[in-house]
């Protein structure tokens, strides 16, 4: 866990990121014009799946740091695609709605890009894990 030596620490940590990643997504989702309740729920749901994952991690499991901080990102991403298809719609609160092939030619709304980076994420978790026995101390 590197300099992180309490529980407290680990959390003052946590909640930090936490906050940053939201307000982050929320700017963002606000600058490129998403809807606004679209953008509140989906940040309500990523706080949820930040306290699901990080709080027992936090608290019982702190070795398991890494891991079930990309873990968690990946449950944040995907509470997150309800925002990129408003963006990709236009700012309308679900894109859903119509026909489902009609922003095909959005990036924003392919599956490739929130699948492709959904990927990444639980890589990067099963990297993170698997490299937990080879630290040093």
């Amino acid at each position: 866990m590197g300099n992180i030596r309490s529980r407290e620490q680990a959390a003052i940590v946590v909640i930090v990121a936490t906050i940053g990643i939201l307000a982050a997504a929320w700017v963002l989702g606000r600058e490129f014009g998403a809807d606004t309740m679209t953008v509140s729920w989906s940040l309500f749901f990523m706080g949820v799946a930040a306290v699901l994952v990080m709080g027992p991690t936090v608290y019982w499991l702190r070795d398991y740091l890494p891991p079930a901080s990309f873990v968690a990102l990946a449950m944040m991403w995907a509470s997150f695609w309800p925002v990129l298809n408003s963006i990709a719609c236009g700012g309308c609160a679900s894109s859903e709605d119509g026909f489902p092939l009609q922003y095909t030619g959005s990036l924003v709304y392919s599956w490739l890009l929130k699948i492709g980076v959904e990927v990444v994420l639980v890589l990067c978790a099963i990297v993170a894990y698997r490299r937990l026995g080879r630290r040093y101390y």
